[in-house]
């Protein structure tokens, strides 16, 4: 086999061997190289004259009347999501899975994004439905690319997206995609995919933070939110909980940052080394949450002070859920 798909490479047929075990879907499209030699931009991957399916939509927007898809179709996709329903409460094999995601791709292809919430629906099986089939093969990896596959999910979302009001499109697209994301990570915890749940926990902290800023604020908590202290705080805290390292990264900042505060708003005798006084001071407002010994007081000092014990007990509250979170699930 080996000689004759080099044999096809002579003669100028590209082909790419794999090997299992694999890394799902997308890590077999993108280590194929389909992604860079398949297809032309803006959908570069995919095979020559290839839309996404809500997309035709667009095209076929001025010749009908309406939005809602042709009630045969739509009475044909209802039942095919309806059987894929059926299909997920109980399935427990590869096969089952992929049959699962057949329906629910066929119902999506069938409704070509006009009826909105149905299209919705079975976009959230067919994505529902291949991680199973991806947690149950065993011939792929012990992790998966899930970036690729919410980054698809953004893009098809989009897409059917196209039919809502331009006044809430985009809170309709981050409620859709959170409900999404929400199933998902379902599937990986009942898999035990920790790291896979975390990837998508992360986007899912963004999304409930924009769409609770958007429906208390209004217009205000959606395009003017980076200028609310609130929201970056937020966002900050969204941040540390990303990972254990970019935890453990942010607070080597604080204590360089805290270091450096104390060195300039602090006045020392001429006999102590003032940055490894600022070190320790640092170290000792950040983690023991206490003011540091030996200073002599001042406003500009006081608030470094205040800034530190706060910044210590947020970060040493995050890093105690990050340590529950792995002991808990490993």
């Amino acid at each position: 086999m080996r000689s004759y798909l080099q044999m096809l490479r002579r003669k100028g047929r590209w082909n790419v061997v794999l090997g299992k075990p694999i890394g799902g879907i997308y890590k077999v499209w993108s280590d194929s190289q389909l992604k860079a030699r398949v297809g032309t931009p803006p959908y570069r991957g995919y095979a020559d004259g290839f839309r996404p399916v809500a997309r035709t939509v667009l095209d076929l927007e001025k010749a009908t009347a309406g939005h809602g898809a042709p009630g045969r179709i739509l009475e044909l996709t209802n039942r095919l999501i309806a059987r894929a329903g059926q299909v997920l409460p109980s399935i427990s094999t590869a096969q089952a899975a992929v049959y699962g995601a057949v329906l629910a791709s066929d119902a999506l292809e069938l409704l070509a994004g006009f009826t909105p919430t149905a299209s919705l629906e079975a976009l959230s099986l067919k994505h529902q439905f291949e991680v199973f089939a991806e947690c149950q093969f065993l011939g792929v990896e012990g992790s998966f690319d899930v970036r690729s596959r919410a980054k698809e999910l953004r893009r098809e979302i989009r897409s059917v997206a196209h039919w809502y009001d331009a006044r809430i499109r985009r809170f309709a697209e981050w409620n859709a995609e959170a409900v999404v994301l929400r199933r998902l990570i379902r599937v990986f915890r009942q898999s035990n995919q920790f790291n896979e749940e975390q990837q998508l926990q992360i986007r899912e902290r963004q999304l409930h933070l924009r769409i609770w800023f958007r429906r208390n604020l209004g217009w205000f908590g959606d395009e003017l939110r980076v200028f609310n202290p609130v929201y970056w705080a937020a966002a900050y805290v969204g941040f540390l909980l990303r990972s254990i390292t970019t935890l453990l990264l942010a607070i080597a900042g604080w204590v360089v940052g805290l270091t450096i505060s104390y060195r300039v708003t602090s006045t020392l005798s001429a006999g102590d080394s003032p940055w490894l006084r600022g070190v320790e001071a640092a170290i000792t407002s950040f983690f023991g949450v206490s003011p540091p010994a030996g200073y002599d007081v001042s406003r500009h000092l006081l608030i470094v002070v205040v800034i530190a014990m706060l910044a210590g007990f947020l970060h040493l509250g995050v890093l105690i859920s990050h340590l529950y979170a792995i002991s808990s699930r490993r």
